[in-house]
Parts: structure tokens; C-alpha cells; sequence
């Protein structure tokens, strides 16, 4: 989006700390700290309306569904893992 790639990458790390620490740290759930955070009509809650539209939680769903599918998979491929 016309950053140079080493600052994205460091503004894309510093963003991902910055939420995890949050969620961490708090008793909230994510969808309230969210809502908190977000300006209303404010970049973010666009961005997020626009992952809502393509359908990111689905595809989120579908990788970690993938992914802990593998990770049964290798658990029985590898008979000294348990």
C-alpha cells in the first residue's frame, strides 16, 4: 500500500503484540475489546467489515480445522508420537 516493505512488516508485528497483549491481559472477550478499540465509521471497523464480507472467519475456520486435521494425521503416522 506503498510502505516500504521493511516498516509494513514492522507496523504488521508491532499491530499483532499489541492485540495479543491486549487480549491477554484482559477478562474482556476479543469481540468487546474490538468494539472499544474501534472508532465508529473508523478504518479498522471498515477493514473488518470487509474481512466480514469475504467471509474470514469461515476461511479461518476451514485452515485451523485443516490444520489440527494434519496434526491428528501425524500423531498416527509416527507411533512414538502420542
Amino acid at each position: 500500500m506503498g510502505l516500504p516493505g521493511e516498516l509494513a512488516q514492522e507496523l504488521v508485528a508491532q499491530t499483532c503484540l499489541g492485540a495479543g497483549t491486549l487480549a491477554t491481559r484482559s477478562d474482556k472477550p476479543t469481540g468487546t475489546l474490538r468494539r472499544e478499540v474501534c472508532v465508529p465509521g473508523g478504518s479498522t471497523e471498515k477493514a473488518i467489515a470487509r474481512l466480514e464480507e469475504s467471509h474470514f472467519r469461515l476461511m479461518v475456520r476451514e485452515a485451523v480445522e485443516s490444520s489440527l486435521k494434519a496434526n491428528k494425521a501425524m500423531r498416527f503416522v509416527d507411533g512414538s508420537r502420542e
